[in-house]
């Protein structure tokens, strides 16, 4: 078993991410995870500039690395450039990115840098959370039904999910669907006996830019005071 657990926004000052990895921890009756990130590259402060910055953040994250309290280090939400800007400090550079990743949020751009770069990409949403419309109030991501995607599993004979999966997983990326029904998750799993043919591919990963967005856009971290005040700073 793998176990990943998160930073939180409220406890980016260095000298707080061991007392909170350390009661995460406790919660989850361990003595190290196998991977601890910083949830967002958003804090609960209000200003000009991230404050604490991702460099103090990223102190206090190698430190923890350092105390055997996690086997890895990484993030999740980072740009391009938010995880470029890392190599002028990091001593430890992050292993892991975790984002949204789904052929209607195909973020190529960001799995062709992070390959560069060598940080493994694990893809959150991949099946569109349906869930997290509901949550949110707005229209859902319509993976699962997209005609792309049912034109493809149709040929395959599979579901939408499990060709959904199995794009994630052919990109190269780490792919982590929710459920919570047995025989889905029973299905989610069975994606490693058939393949997507370099055509398959190409239709789900070429679907319009038009179409493209995120379930979880992060809307709820733009605030009038910064650092973020509009979606273009969040995800620049």
């Amino acid at each position: 078993m793998w176990v990943t657990t998160k930073l939180w926004n409220d406890f980016h000052g260095k000298e707080q991410v061991e007392p909170h990895l350390r009661d995460s921890l406790k919660q989850l009756k361990l003595d190290y995870v196998d991977l601890y990130l910083i949830h967002w590259p958003v804090t609960d402060v209000e200003a000009e500039e991230l404050t604490p910055s991702i460099q103090e953040t990223w102190g206090g994250m190698e430190a923890v690395l350092g105390m055997g309290l996690t086997k890895t280090i990484g993030v999740s939400n980072f740009s391009v450039s938010k995880l470029s800007a890392m190599k002028a400090y990091a001593n430890t550079f992050p292993a892991v990115n975790q984002v949204e990743l789904h052929p209607l949020c195909a973020q190529g751009p960001l799995v062709a840098a992070c390959k560069d770069m060598g940080v493994a990409l694990t893809g959150y949403s991949p099946l569109g959370s349906p869930d997290s419309a509901v949550m949110f109030n707005r229209e859902p991501v319509n993976t699962l039904n997209h005609p792309v995607v049912t034109k493809v599993a149709t040929e395959v004979g599979r579901s939408s999910g499990q060709v959904l999966i199995r794009w994630g997983v052919q990109r190269g990326t780490v792919v982590v669907p929710k459920s919570v029904t047995g025989s889905r998750i029973v299905e989610n799993f069975d994606v490693f006996s058939f393949e997507l043919s370099d055509a398959q591919m190409e239709q789900l990963s070429g679907i319009q830019e038009g179409e493209q967005r995120r379930a979880c856009d992060g809307s709820f971290w733009v605030k009038p005071n910064g650092p973020y005040r509009n979606m273009e700073e969040l995800w620049a």
